[in-house]
């Protein structure tokens, strides 16, 4: 009896780690082992990835992904009234994950202003249909490729906010400053 109790639990003990495990490989958190995703790119993807020179003002929501810093955003947004600053995480396949184009029409529907700005490059693709200029973090400006880091570093000075307060991915920001960070699309109220 107790070597069959012992043998069970083994098993389970087993069960247990594998189930732990696919739960880490299959979570938001896990990306290009914790990199911006660049270089899983292909080439023809990687000609998409452009720099923002000026204004994003200026960009046109055309198929090219632009790279920005959270200065650039913060003097994107400064002028307009109540925008929410969409923080997507593209490899993200969860219940609370919305894509690009859906979160777009919802935010403008509810009267907000809309701008989106990915934390990676992996899955271009699923920035498709978004009319407004296709944003991604410049992480050569924070000095990292590791996603954590430079998220840390991009929203903490684009909010003002520690990073530890901001679990959410939709910021409301009124005429260029910091209101509040909701946790899902739905939370967000109309204006």
């Amino acid at each position: 009896m107790t070597k069959n109790n012992t043998s069970m639990t083994g098993i389970f003990q087993r069960l247990a780690a594998l189930a732990i495990a696919c739960q880490l490989v299959c979570s938001c958190g896990t990306v290009s082992i914790n990199t911006s995703g660049y270089a899983t790119l292909t080439d023809v993807q990687r000609a998409r990835v452009k720099p923002c020179a000026g204004a994003i003002s200026s960009l046109r929501a055309d198929s090219n992904i632009y790279q920005v810093t959270a200065a650039q955003v913060k003097e994107h947004i400064a002028g307009q009234g109540e925008v929410i600053v969409y923080e997507f995480t593209p490899w993200c396949n969860g219940y609370q994950c919305v894509i690009p184009w859906a979160a777009e029409k919802a935010i403008r529907e509810r009267g907000y202003g809309f701008c989106l700005v990915a934390i990676g490059y992996d899955h271009p693709e699923r920035l498709a249909g978004v009319s407004s200029p296709k944003l991604v973090i410049n992480t050569t400006a924070y000095g990292t490729d590791n996603f954590k880091k430079y998220c840390r570093k991009f929203f903490g000075e684009l909010t003002g906010a520690d990073w530890r307060d901001l679990q959410g991915n939709f910021h409301l920001f009124k005429y260029g400053r910091y209101v509040y960070t909701y946790n899902e699309l739905k939370d967000i109220p109309a204006v």
